[in-house]
């Protein structure tokens, strides 16, 4: 029963052709991994992006970091708030996109030892590439998959300068709605 309910929806789908004035959300969890540090990381994700023009969008992001058990010992805070434009192409249903975006990040380091207190929360400037692929089942929903690179450098650290490179990935399900009168 639940397939027949799926190939009615995208059977019935309309086409999002036309897409200036459409309002997209969405949230998820975004695994990632920063090379330089060898850390895996884990984010709640949500973004809201408005299309000015058919193949152009502008999307704002909020990162809240959830620290794996490795990270935490290095990086217990690395949250993030971006906005940047976006370029879409695709036929019907199918949006591919890719686009720059800026940004900052509130990162904190832990404590170099037991006793020590640890360092205060730092807000960093950030740049980053985001690309992805958007399947519009219906009116209200479309399902979505995004890879991102963002790039912040943490100055200060006991160590030096701290690359915080980062290869982001998300996905699942968002909703849009059409705002045009």
């Amino acid at each position: 029963m639940g397939s027949m309910a799926l190939l009615f929806v995208l059977a019935t789908a309309r086409a999002q052709e036309g897409r200036a004035g459409l309002l997209l959300g969405s949230a998820s969890i975004a695994p990632g991994h920063i090379p330089a540090q060898d850390l895996s990381t884990a984010y709640v994700v949500g973004t809201l992006s408005y299309f000015v023009e058919d193949r152009i969008s502008f999307q704002g992001r909020g990162a809240w970091y959830v620290a794996s058990d490795e990270a935490a010992a290095v990086l217990p805070e690395h949250h993030g708030l971006s906005v940047g434009p976006l370029y879409h192409w695709g036929k019907d249903r199918l949006d591919l996109h890719t686009g720059p975006e800026a940004g900052i990040t509130f990162t904190r380091l832990a404590a170099p030892g037991a006793s020590d207190a640890p360092p205060r929360v730092k807000v960093l400037p950030m740049m980053a590439w985001n690309a992805g692929v958007t399947y519009y089942v219906w009116d209200h929903f479309h399902f979505f998959l995004d890879i991102r690179y963002q790039y912040a450098n943490y100055v200060g650290s006991p160590t030096g300068s701290m690359a915080l490179g980062e290869m982001t990935f998300a996905g699942g399900l968002g909703f849009q709605l059409d705002t045009r009168p």
